[in-house]
């Protein structure tokens, strides 16, 4: 990527992902967005800052999905079955995994309403 298109910005999730940074970089959208966090806490405001930079065929790759030997109930897993309950328009399917790594293709939302 040329770096004069890349942004940094640094500090926690939480407090770095703000309305004004998204409204920054809105309207682009995402083409992939990848999602080091490992921890439930830290990808909780990540999900919440990306939704408006989905489209279909956004890929979203989780890097530490098996964290916490695979289990449902913590880590990445648990945020983006959180995520998705609560976002029940928009329409993801599993894309590419593997021993570590998960990852899901964005096919757009129900009923025509718009990410």
């Amino acid at each position: 990527m040329p770096r004069d298109r890349l942004i940094t910005v640094k500090g926690f999730y939480d407090d770095s992902l703000t309305e004004d940074l998204s409204k920054r970089l809105l309207p682009k959208k995402a083409a992939a967005i990848y999602v080091d966090c490992d921890l439930y806490a830290s990808t909780v405001p990540v999900l919440k800052f990306i939704k408006p930079f989905l489209q279909p065929g956004t890929i979203i790759v989780f890097d530490d999905w098996n964290c916490f030997i695979g289990d449902p109930e913590k880590g990445e897993r648990l945020a983006w079955r959180e995520f998705t309950e609560a976002n029940p328009t928009l329409r993801f399917e599993p894309f590419v995994s593997n021993g570590e790594a998960n990852s899901f293709i964005f096919l757009g939302e129900r009923d025509g309403a718009s990410a």
